[in-house]
């Protein structure tokens, strides 16, 4: 190619896989197509994948900068002005798990789900498998422990296998949710924060027959997943027409997680309807839902509402290990500036799952069995 035809080019110059013959090509740039040499360039290799290593600098030096940096084939030259772009727009090298190798040792047939998420996040998977979900060596044992679900305090399902082949073995009986009796139920996916592993194991112990008790406690959970993998719509029709306290702590949080500050302290206002006429100190909980509230009118400029949680609720934050954060928030202030808001959005971000188990187990301590 005769880099004489290059002359006067205004635009970018890609040369792929001339990695051996760098220095040439950039020499030809500068002496035959009239490039100055101080033209901003960078070398890319392996582009697009979790090993991608990029080095910037001018056509008089990018050769030397690349040997340095041990850069082989396959790789790519850019010319022109947007490689100075290289900082501002490295978005792919920047992401948390770049550059990193993942061992993933699930069994095959999970796999694919991980390997997506951490190839979203810019690492590497190796799939290992050294776990293999094979049927029980004693399928007695399975029967037995399916008949007597109904005497055991706790069935913990901790694993989307697990669930599966429990639920198989249900079936395979003849049986349904009714099954677990008084049994409490305890959704350690929701717990562990794996809201998509939470989701599965819902979906894999779904029967038709289910009790209205047993339906509800899985909307809760299942809501709860949704919030935590931000599909918000989805919850939202889920929880529609349910008024009680834990579709409202649910709503609530998902109205916190995307900014609808309005919203927000309506719903929480509606969860703490009242209860400053009652003079029995604050629950945890509690506390936190004023917190939010207070920041809620805070972010969405109401003024009014500040001032009513501050007169509904100051007694009974008074003395409390909240009790600060809740003078910042309410105190008179200039709240409008931009310090003050990120300081009260700050003092607010308490985990919400605590509040949604609260709730769960208020609404099912009496029901067919609450989470423990």
């Amino acid at each position: 190619f005769e880099m004489g035809q290059l002359r006067g080019l205004e635009g970018t110059v890609c040369v792929l896989m001339g990695t051996r013959h760098l220095r040439q090509i950039c020499r030809g740039l500068i002496i035959d197509a009239a490039f100055a040499a101080t033209t901003p360039a960078a070398v890319v290799q392996w582009i697009s994948y979790p090993t991608q290593t990029t080095i910037t600098g001018t056509l008089a030096d990018i050769a030397d900068r690349a040997a340095e940096a041990a850069i082989g084939s396959p790789s790519l030259l850019v010319v022109g002005g947007v490689a100075e772009l290289r900082e501002p727009l490295s978005w792919f090298d920047n992401r948390p798990l770049f550059g990193k190798r993942v061992l993933l040792t699930r069994p095959a047939h999970q796999l694919a789900p991980t390997i997506e998420l951490l190839r979203r996040r810019g690492a590497e998977a190796v799939a290992f498998p050294t776990i293999a979900i094979e049927p029980p060596p004693d399928p007695a044992l399975v029967q037995r422990a399916v008949q007597q679900l109904g005497s055991y305090d706790l069935v913990a399902l901790t694993s989307a296998n697990g669930v599966r082949e429990l639920m198989r073995e249900i079936d395979r009986q003849g049986l349904d949710a009714r099954a677990f009796g008084a049994a409490k139920l305890a959704a350690i996916y929701i717990l562990d924060r794996q809201p998509e592993e939470a989701l599965e194991a819902l979906q894999g112990s779904r029967w038709r027959a289910n009790p209205e008790i047993v339906k509800r406690q899985r909307d809760y959970l299942k809501a709860q997943a949704l919030i935590d993998l931000q599909r918000y719509d989805e919850m939202m029709e889920l929880l529609d027409g349910d008024g009680s306290p834990t579709a409202e702590s649910l709503r609530a949080s998902a109205f916190w997680r995307t900014s609808q500050w309005a919203a927000a302290s309506a719903t929480y206002e509606r969860l703490l309807n009242g209860r400053w006429t009652d003079p029995e100190p604050l629950s945890a909980v509690e506390r936190q839902r004023v917190l939010r509230l207070a920041v809620a009118f805070v972010l969405s400029d109401n003024e009014v509402g500040v001032d009513r949680a501050r007169q509904h609720f100051a007694p009974f934050m008074d003395g409390t290990a909240e009790s600060d954060a809740f003078e910042i928030i309410t105190g008179r202030v200039d709240r409008t500036s931009m310090s003050f808001r990120t300081v009260a959005s700050a003092i607010a971000q308490v985990v919400t799952l605590e509040e949604f188990m609260e709730s769960y187990r208020s609404s099912f301590e009496e029901g067919f069995g609450a989470i423990n």
